[in-house]
């Protein structure tokens, strides 16, 4: 493995990778590309995190916990703000909330408190439905 991830670094495919994995709960694979990259570097994951999210809300919704019609700001009143009132948890999987950013400022990626991120988000402007597949300043 190891030499697999020092490959992808010597062609110059990715800058550091660091791989963990785990079979019934025991670490069967540890390993990295570079020198300056350990066990313990922490290294960002972006959209890594979109399907396992969606993955979580699909199963609530599995379960009756959550629905595809509910609205968002009745589960984070302040998301509701700037007319995203009616956007449903539906909107959000499927990209058409029309909230296609954070307002400018700090957000949780730089060291801040999730709640003030998570203000800000709810802070963002945009919402309502928009036409699937459209973003609304492409429309």
């Amino acid at each position: 493995m190891r030499e697999l991830l020092e490959s992808l670094v010597a062609d110059g495919r990715e800058l550091g990778v660091q791989v963990a994995a785990y079979l019934d709960g025991d670490l069967v694979v540890d390993a990295w590309s570079r020198a300056d990259v350990d066990g313990q570097t922490l290294f960002p994951v972006f959209s890594v995190s979109k399907g396992i999210g969606a993955t979580a809300v699909h199963i609530l919704v599995d379960r009756g916990i959550l629905g595809y019609d509910d609205r968002v700001a009745d589960l984070w009143p302040s998301f509701g703000a700037h007319g995203k009132d009616e956007v449903t948890v539906g909107h959000v999987l499927e990209h058409s909330a029309g909230v296609p950013f954070f307002p400018e400022g700090p957000t949780g990626s730089r060291g801040r408190p999730v709640h003030r991120t998570a203000g800000r988000a709810g802070a963002s402007v945009g919402g309502g439905r928009r036409q699937r597949g459209r973003h609304p300043r492409l429309s």
